[in-house]
């Protein structure tokens, strides 16, 4: 179906678990868009993100860079976010050496092609508890 526009969608989580598999930091990104086959222009795009973290056990949100546009070559989504707790490594080691997540960046796209592109990028540090954390990602295509 030469010519026709198409929806696609999906979206990329980026996870980072603590020594008792608790989600300690979540980053969120999505996107929709519409291209025309045979993968000429993104007609119209839209973005979304959902960014938490586990606040009970210190960890918050130190810095937030997020950017996302639409243009004729894909919809685009991105995010810098950097997290951070004094606490974590306290109970073991007894010193406030902050400890950093870094989604350094975490980015989502949707070309003009249908193709659905993500990549999670991750840094992880400061305190000598930090290689105690993991960090996973997940990435699905919602429609077409």
């Amino acid at each position: 179906m030469t010519g026709q526009p198409q929806f696609s969608s999906g979206y990329i989580n980026g996870i980072v678990l603590d020594p008792a598999n608790l989600e300690v930091t979540f980053l969120n990104l999505y996107t929709g868009w519409v291209w025309t086959q045979p993968g000429t222009c993104v007609t119209n795009g839209s973005n979304s993100r959902y960014v938490t973290d586990l606040w009970q056990t210190g960890w918050y949100v130190y810095s937030d860079s997020p950017t996302w546009y639409t243009n004729c070559n894909g919809s685009v989504n991105y995010s810098y976010t950097e997290f951070a707790n004094v606490a974590f490594c306290y109970v073991v080691y007894g010193t406030y050496v902050p400890t950093w997540v870094y989604y350094w960046p975490i980015q989502l796209q949707g070309w003009q092609n249908g193709s659905l592109y993500g990549n999670f990028y991750w840094m992880i540090g400061g305190s000598q508890c930090s290689s105690w954390l993991k960090p996973t990602y997940q990435m699905n295509r919602l429609v077409n």
